[in-house]
């Protein structure tokens, strides 16, 4: 971005350092500055303050003049590069220095004093300036010469003429696309923004588009940010168009004033409308324990919002667990937000028929199965009854009422069984 520092009017009245300061501040993002002078002069010290301060920038320094007398000229050499429009006449003046004073003999003489020693700063200035003896600078200050661009350009003062635009008709080639020169470019830019200011200086608003087009907005101050209404000027004319700015926004303008301005997203081609992809209907989910519902996702992953429509809107899930049609279950947050998907539990195998089917069985099976217990339950008293005899012949303490519990026992077992047997008979129905 080119910054624009303007110097008009009297050198220490109408402009101050101050005032170049404030400029070079509010457009901090410049990497270089055109500094355009309309001045007839002013005081020797507030020039020489605003000349140092100009060569001390770190950015480059361009300046540009159709006027510079007595210490103008001074704060016109600050620039690396020095410009003045061909063909201008009395575009620079160079004198001795001059004061008006009043006092005593001492009083005065003080001031002389000063006042030689302000002349020989100014001569060795331009003597280095120019390449130039002091006795030629003195010679020309002292006659107090007034100099056009070609003497300027002859003399040193200035490095380049700004050529006038010439009508011209030319066949253009587009396959052939000739390259401007930075110095060609920065000319036209020149021209675009010569604006005639009042003597006091106004640092308006200046942007560049992102091909180098520079919106002048006179009524906006360079700290300010252009909005719809304000006035726009481009080449020194109202506005008319669009212009694409560097961060993608566009400013519309017609006669003068900004219409509309576009940010980046907002910025659609006419020419192809938005193309709204259809939503796919996933499936039907069910939150837990609780009610379905459809579902707009197409897939379900940690992340993903949980989204379903009701009457045209589109809404997204609260916080839950919610179970897919495959048995897997999504837990989202109360944004609706995935954060955690549960793999659908495979139930696992048993061979136990369902208690809703019927067993197929046979009740003559089931009645040989019964006899088989009740004959073992029977060995099992002729055992314990072997058993008891055994004890008393050998001398056993055997309690033989120990036979009625078993007997007790035998009997829980048939009864167990008949229990069993009523369990499978209950199925068959």
């Amino acid at each position: 971005m080119i910054g624009t520092i303007y110097i008009n009017g009297v050198i220490g009245e109408d402009t101050t350092l101050l005032d170049v300061i404030k400029q070079v501040k509010a457009q901090s993002t410049a990497e270089s500055f055109l500094v355009k002078i309309d001045s007839q002069g002013g005081y020797v010290d507030a020039g020489n303050d605003i000349y140092n301060y100009l060569k001390n920038l770190s950015q480059s320094i361009t300046t540009y003049t159709t006027r510079a007398f007595s210490i103008a000229s001074v704060i016109f050499m600050s620039g690396d590069n020095r410009i003045i429009p061909d063909g201008a006449e009395n575009a620079l003046m160079i004198h001795l220095p001059w004061l008006e004073a009043a006092g005593d003999y001492s009083t005065l003489n003080e001031y002389l004093g000063e006042l030689k020693a302000t002349e020989d700063k100014l001569v060795k200035f331009y003597a280095e300036a120019l390449d130039l003896d002091r006795d030629t600078i003195h010679s020309l200050l002292k006659s107090e010469t007034y100099l056009s661009a070609t003497q300027a350009i002859e003399l040193g003062f200035a490095t380049q003429l700004q050529v006038a635009p010439k009508a011209v008709a030319i066949l253009h080639n587009n396959k052939e696309e000739k390259e401007e020169s930075l110095m060609n470019k920065l000319n036209k830019k020149i021209d675009a923004l010569m604006n005639l200011v009042s003597k006091k200086i106004k640092a308006e608003l200046v942007l560049q588009d992102a091909t180098g087009v520079e919106l002048v907005f006179p009524d906006l101050d360079a700290t300010e940010v252009p909005a719809v209404d304000a006035k726009i000027v481009v080449d020194n004319k109202p506005a008319e168009g669009e212009f694409i700015m560097p961060d993608g926004s566009t400013i519309i303008a017609s006669n003068g004033e900004v219409k509309e301005i576009k940010t980046a997203e907002e910025e659609v081609s006419a020419d192809e409308p938005e193309i709204e992809e259809p939503l796919a209907k996933a499936e039907i989910i069910k939150e837990v324990a609780k009610w379905e519902m459809d579902v707009i996702n197409t897939s379900f992953e940690i992340g993903e919002i949980l989204k379903y429509t009701y009457e045209e809107v589109e809404y997204s899930c609260g916080a839950g667990e919610y179970e897919l049609a495959d048995g897997s279950r999504i837990i989202a947050d109360a944004d609706g937000k995935i954060v955690e998907v549960k793999p659908a539990v495979a139930e696992p195998e048993t061979d136990e028929a369902s208690i809703d089917e019927p067993v197929e069985s046979n009740n003559e099976d089931i009645e040989k199965l019964l006899g088989i217990i009740e004959v073992m339950a029977q060995k099992n008293v002729e055992l314990e009854t072997k058993f008891q005899a055994l004890a008393k012949n050998i001398g056993s303490d055997f309690n033989p009422t120990n036979t009625k519990e078993n007997k007790t026992n035998v009997k829980a077992s048939t009864e167990n069984t008949s229990r069993a047997f009523q369990i499978l008979t209950s199925k068959i129905k």
